[in-house]
């Protein structure tokens, strides 16, 4: 009994340190495309004016 709580714990640990490594990298994919959008908004604000 003592042993299966053990390989619990340990497995519980590796399953959330495996899936907090993904959600970040998911929401840093989130936040670079937001920001490449907002880029994308302000350059597209400013041709008209630089255009004559």
């Amino acid at each position: 009994m003592k042993t299966s709580n053990i390989l619990l714990v340990i497995f519980t640990f590796v399953a959330i340190s495996i899936y907090t490594k993904y959600l970040r990298a998911f929401i840093n994919h989130l936040l670079s495309r937001r920001f490449e959008t907002v880029n994308v908004v302000a350059s597209a604000d400013r041709n008209p004016i630089s255009r004559k």
